[in-house]
């Protein structure tokens, strides 16, 4: 539910791995990019007009 919580769980959980007891620690987020994410970055890509498999060829080495 907040930061603290998640530091709490952590703490404990590589305290009890100290005394040989494995944690699961599960964490759910949303979706929501802060900066400096772009608000574009999660969007479906779009075709390039005028651009064909034809057009394209191999690189020169240099």
């Amino acid at each position: 539910d907040t930061p603290q919580k998640v530091t709490d769980a952590i703490r404990t959980a590589c305290e009890e791995q100290a005394r040989g007891i494995t944690t699961f620690v599960e964490v759910v987020l949303n979706q929501e990019l802060g900066e400096p994410f772009r608000r574009d970055a999660m969007k479906k890509p779009v075709p390039v007009a005028g651009i064909a498999k034809a057009d394209m060829k191999p690189q020169q080495p240099i």
